[in-house]
């Protein structure tokens, strides 16, 4: 049975009844959590007390961590000591990384071979960023090369491998294919406006990705975490809708 995963950030503590409420409802397997920067109290006092699976995401480039510039060295592996952390406190065997923007590949493994361990994880990206910054990780020869380099496992995200596709102008669907031969451990997933370069985190069924042959890539047992936006910061009723939805395709 495929493992959903509910995506929050380590400073959204307003839902502690409706997280364990949707928990026991089986809504999710795990909680894919956001490691906010300076928000280790938060670990101790807050998520250490929720019984539930955790992976960890770990800050990425709008959060301050860019692996793939030099200058930002001494700031990314504070960063990623917070994310380990996160992992140590909660128990989580996975870290999931972003390669960096604006830089260079050859920095990003260099930095990673650093501080690596056996729980990190990296996750491609669009070409292009929301603001027009160029992503670390859009082909499947960087990533290759970082799984390779680092030893690294990977976390595929459909939408930002179909965001590539368009810009790369190569069929999204067959890319996200080819990506599957790198072996991800595990997905992230939205619905997303199919023929855009960028990554919009719609709820399914309300863009244009092929859901039903997307659904179809992904293994029996595997983790996908939904990363739809949230249409509400005081709510988390959109994960059941999510959920439902799915189901007819890999529950």
């Amino acid at each position: 049975m495929i493992k959903i995963g509910l995506k929050l950030w380590s400073t959204n503590t307003s839902f502690h009844t409706e997280i364990l409420e949707l928990y026991e409802k089986g809504y999710f397997s795990y909680i894919e959590l956001f490691a906010v920067p300076e928000s280790k109290k938060i670990v101790r006092e807050f998520w250490k007390k929720i019984d539930i699976p955790y992976i960890i995401h770990a800050a990425h480039s709008m959060t301050g961590l860019n692996f793939s510039k030099k200058e930002m060295r001494n700031r990314n592996f504070v960063l990623a000591d917070e994310a380990k952390y996160f992992a140590d406190e909660l128990k989580a065997d996975k870290i999931i990384f972003h390669p960096g923007i604006d830089g260079e590949l050859e920095e990003t493994i260099r930095q990673i071979n650093l501080i690596k361990d056996s729980r990190f994880l990296i996750e491609n990206k669009p070409a292009v960023g929301l603001n027009g910054e160029k992503c670390i990780g859009s082909t499947i020869r960087e990533i290759q090369e970082i799984i390779n380099e680092c030893g690294c496992r990977f976390c595929l995200d459909f939408g930002h491998a179909i965001a590539a596709a368009n810009t790369y102008k190569i069929e999204p669907l067959q890319y996200c294919k080819d990506f599957m031969h790198l072996k991800p451990v595990m997905f992230h997933l939205t619905d997303g406006d199919y023929t855009s370069e960028k990554d919009h985190h719609f709820h399914y069924g309300l863009g244009t990705f092929p859901l039903t042959e997307i659904f179809e890539l992904i293994p029996e047992a595997s983790f996908v975490t939904n990363e739809a936006k949230r249409d509400s910061q005081d709510s988390l009723k959109e994960i059941i809708r999510d959920t439902e939805y799915s189901k007819s395709f890999f529950i």
